[in-house]
């Protein structure tokens, strides 16, 4: 028969590869949702004065208009930013979307880098 000590040991070991491929996972996780191919360059132009109807793709609070820009120029799929400053909301959206006049956002076009467009 089987010693506590022993079995516990098992256990251990066993527990240790579970938490081990959890943290596996949860990193090929991040990796997948990192952006492949962020367009290297490019640049947020703000407009303010407008504002943008509806959802993004993704959308966050807190931040700032800097960290919302800084989040869409890591995305590659994000075309352009609207900051709500009043709720500090930052959506990312995936195409350009109309713009209204007025409001208290600040929008930003992501423009492609000059030089990569040359090549």
């Amino acid at each position: 028969m089987m010693q506590w000590s022993e079995l516990f040991k098992q256990r251990a070991v066993l527990a240790g590869l579970t938490i081990t491929a959890l943290v596996m996972a949860v990193g090929a996780k991040s990796l997948v949702d990192k952006p492949t191919n962020p367009r290297s360059g490019d640049t947020i132009e703000s407009l303010t004065g407008v504002w943008v109807e509806g959802p993004g793709f993704e959308i966050t609070y807190g931040g700032t208009y800097d960290n919302c820009a800084k989040r869409c120029l890591a995305s590659a799929t994000c075309a352009m930013i609207e900051f709500y400053r009043p709720e500090k909301k930052c959506n990312l959206y995936g195409e350009m979307r109309p713009r209204k006049t007025g409001g208290s956002s600040e929008v930003g076009i992501r423009r492609a880098n000059q030089g990569a467009e040359r090549r």
